[in-house]
């Protein structure tokens, strides 16, 4: 089984091989950002045995996210209740706060001038 990501110019790969005991291939697909379109090539010795295919995505997402490191580049945190900002966020960044019920900034927050700052309540994969 591969997995391609991206276009016609710019393709990323990964593979993965079934497992000859129990037939199950598994890909890690991490740092893949959510609504990325995939392809899948499957490939088989025997192409004319019938096969059925299961696929499973899961995720990581914390339940709450906290943040407090200053931030210089291009970020995207999720949580599936709650994101919290005691940071900076300093010039020429941009900065994604997605949570599923509140992005919350504390004392120190601070977003410095010519960053971009964008706080979502939609969740994990939301955007």
């Amino acid at each position: 089984m591969e997995i391609y990501l991206g276009s016609c110019q710019s393709v990323f790969k990964t593979c993965a091989y079934a497992n000859s005991a129990d037939g199950h291939a598994e890909i890690n697909l991490s740092g893949i950002s959510p609504g990325s379109q995939l392809y899948v090539r499957i490939s088989s010795s025997s192409m004319y045995d019938p096969m059925t295919f299961l696929f499973c995505a899961t995720s990581t997402c914390p339940d709450h996210e906290v943040i407090t490191t200053t931030l210089q580049g291009s970020f995207d945190y999720e949580a599936d209740i709650s994101v919290t900002g005691n940071n900076i966020i300093e010039t020429s960044s941009i900065v994604d706060f997605d949570a599923g019920q509140e992005v919350i900034l504390d004392s120190g927050f601070e977003v410095k001038s010519g960053a971009i700052f964008h706080a979502f309540i939609n969740g994990c994969g939301g955007i």
